[in-house]
């Protein structure tokens, strides 16, 4: 006995904030930056503005930002798997005399709100790159390209 499976894949792109950031937390020395969506170069390497660690974007996000995709990512699965099951079972029996199959229109579910970002001290533009990013205080270098901070 044989099962097909079909895998659902699907990407999640994390929205900016109402003033464009997105924030994330360095999973080394664990503290707060934001860049500014629209200045990043799409790059998914960030360094960390304090410690220089440089990562993964996704691996940078902040627990109430995962939390979130988690929450977009179960509705638009479950939607899109309630969407193949009426699909198979219109098939299945559409030749049925015994049973009829009809749709219900389901609107989508609505995205959970997304998280706020914590306002931060300092905002600076790199010279380098132009990434607008902010800042608790210290920071060493710029998130995109590493040239140092001023």
């Amino acid at each position: 006995m044989s099962a097909e499976y079909n895998i659902i894949t699907m990407q999640v792109a994390l929205p900016p904030d109402a003033a464009g950031f997105i924030g994330f937390e360095c999973p080394q020395c664990r503290r707060y930056f934001k860049i500014v969506d629209a200045t990043h170069n799409g790059s998914h390497t960030l360094r960390c503005a304090y410690c220089g660690h440089s990562d993964d974007s996704e691996t940078s996000l902040t627990a109430a930002e995962v939390d979130y995709l988690k929450q977009v990512h179960f509705g638009e699965a479950t939607a899109q798997l309630q969407g193949q099951f009426e699909d198979d079972m219109v098939n299945t029996f559409r030749n049925s005399e015994n049973v009829t199959v009809t749709r219900e229109h389901h609107l989508p579910p609505s995205p959970p709100p997304r998280p706020m970002e914590r306002d931060l001290p300092n905002q600076n533009t790199c010279g380098s790159c132009g990434l607008v990013y902010a800042v608790e205080s210290d920071a060493k270098i710029c998130p995109q390209c590493a040239a140092p901070a001023k």
